[in-house]
């Protein structure tokens, strides 16, 4: 009990360390305060991440740095045999014939994602190829480290399979993601897999072609990026946009922590201190989904400088209070303003005709889900109703002749 809160004492404090330098260099301008974000910071906050496994029902003992792995080792092999890696890493298995599970994705040289019912609570498993590393800095012994420097040949193992799910727990403190039910590192002799709770529909899957994203899903995109930039002290650096996801509720959550990064004094130097709204400009989701008015005048705010250059607003309103924003600091190749969130003057209130138009958007949605449902059990019916024809047919008797 002292130890583990010894722990939640520690990340507290390498919390607020981020947080207040994050403020006063925004305020102070003064880039010698980063001098704290070094690695060892970096080395002890990941160290200290737990993955507590809350939703499992199964409350054995387990390693508190890894999840209880062995409670998904046990769920895969019972659904899927003691062969279930191969079966998921297969992209010509279909896995239809496991009810209890389903594909999230097709397998590719990153792995892929499934679905699957553990004690009536549906997780969702990445499972990546055997030879996936899983990183330095595992709080592994002295002499386990010396043995993966002298393996030949040898590969510098990076930031790894671990890193990415503990940048993910981190984030999910922050409702920015879900958490990390558990992470397995196979390493060389296994497949390696992150068990965690599963999403409803990617955010592109919600839109049809040349639609503008609600203002509900705007601000929830920008304030996402802003608190990873200003609280949780990570970049996301995969601004692919199908790691944009929904939950249940409609609400936006970013996943795949893969390419993620801790944002340490040379991110903050390059970049300013706003890198994920800094690279939200280059977010492939605008190539088929208008990202709205409010976000891209609050862009415009931010940074001085034009949103993502294939975009064409030509069915959007002009920017509002644009002139009014004018000078920029530069940092690298985009503009960065120092001024903290709460000083750039972004208003999210809608008129009332904004609200009416989003009104007829979401009833728009329902209703095209509804007429392809209907759709879909007018197809199922007349495929029912041949299938008992030709049933039908095949039980006459033929009549003898005469």
């Amino acid at each position: 009990m002292v130890i583990f809160r010894m722990y939640k004492v520690f990340c507290h404090k390498e919390q607020i360390i981020y947080e207040n330098l994050h403020n006063e260099y925004t305020t102070i301008k003064n880039v010698k305060l980063l001098d704290k974000l070094d690695e060892k910071w970096e080395v002890g906050r990941l160290n200290n991440v737990e993955f507590i496994s809350a939703n499992v029902k199964n409350k054995d003992v387990f390693d508190r740095r890894y999840g209880n792995v062995e409670y998904f080792k046990n769920c895969l092999v019972k659904q899927l045999g003691k062969n279930w890696s191969d079966r998921v890493l297969n992209n010509k298995d279909s896995l239809s014939d496991i009810q209890t599970v389903k594909r999230l994705g097709v397998p590719g040289r990153q792995g892929t994602t499934i679905k699957i019912k553990c004690d009536g609570t549906d997780f969702a498993i990445k499972v990546a190829a055997k030879g996936t590393h899983c990183g330095s800095g595992l709080g592994r012994t002295e002499k386990e480290i010396k043995e993966e420097e002298d393996r030949e040949p040898y590969v510098d193992l990076g930031d790894g399979f671990l890193h990415q799910a503990r940048l993910q727990q981190l984030a999910s403190k922050y409702k920015v993601t879900v958490p990390v039910e558990a992470v397995y590192c196979g390493g060389q002799d296994d497949v390696s897999f992150i068990a965690m709770l599963p999403l409803k529909t990617r955010l592109v899957d919600y839109y049809q072609d040349g639609e503008t994203l609600l203002l509900k899903h705007q601000k929830q995109l920008w304030d996402l990026y802003k608190t990873l930039d200003k609280q949780v002290g990570i970049v996301h650096n995969d601004g692919n946009r199908l790691n944009l996801m929904l939950d249940d509720e409609d609400n936006v959550k970013l996943i795949d922590f893969d390419r993620s990064e801790m944002i340490n004094k040379r991110w903050l130097v390059k970049h300013g201190p706003y890198p994920n709204l800094s690279l939200m400009s280059v977010l492939n989701l605008w190539l088929l989904v208008f990202p709205g008015q409010h976000l891209l005048a609050n862009y415009h705010r931010l940074f001085g400088t034009p949103f993502y250059k294939g975009v064409t607003i030509g069915n959007l309103k002009t920017f509002k209070d644009m002139d009014k924003f004018k000078g920029t600091y530069n940092y690298g190749s985009c503009g960065g303003r120092l001024e903290s969130y709460d000083e750039l003057g972004i208003n999210w209130d809608q008129s009332n005709e904004e609200k009416q138009m989003e009104m007829e958007q979401i009833s728009k949605k329902i209703l095209s889900d509804d007429k392809l449902e209907q759709q879909l059990k007018m197809e199922q019916m007349s495929k029912q109703i041949l299938k008992d024809d030709k049933q039908m047919e095949e039980k006459k008797i033929p009549e003898k002749s005469t």
